[in-house]
């Protein structure tokens, strides 16, 4: 399968929006959020230091990890360039 340029722009775009998305959840705590964001075969893949509840496939595993994130570092911002 050949991908055209714009295909490929696109791609990245989608992929670049679900990043942002998972940063500004993080950010704003929002757990209602995470299953929107996250598919059920989604893994921490960093989880070896964070809660057991982390290391859950899926959206319960991120919205562990978001609740751990913020539990941690109260103000946490990420600066996206």
């Amino acid at each position: 399968m050949t991908v055209t340029r714009d295909q490929e722009q696109g791609m990245v775009a989608v992929v670049q929006h679900a990043a942002h998305e998972n940063f500004r959840l993080i950010e704003d705590h929002d757990l209602d959020a995470v299953a929107a964001n996250v598919t059920g075969d989604f893994v921490n893949r960093r989880s070896a230091d964070e809660p057991m509840a982390a290391r859950t496939p899926g959206p319960e595993g991120m919205a562990a990890t978001v609740a751990w994130l913020n539990r941690a570092f109260a103000d946490i911002r990420f600066e996206i360039h």
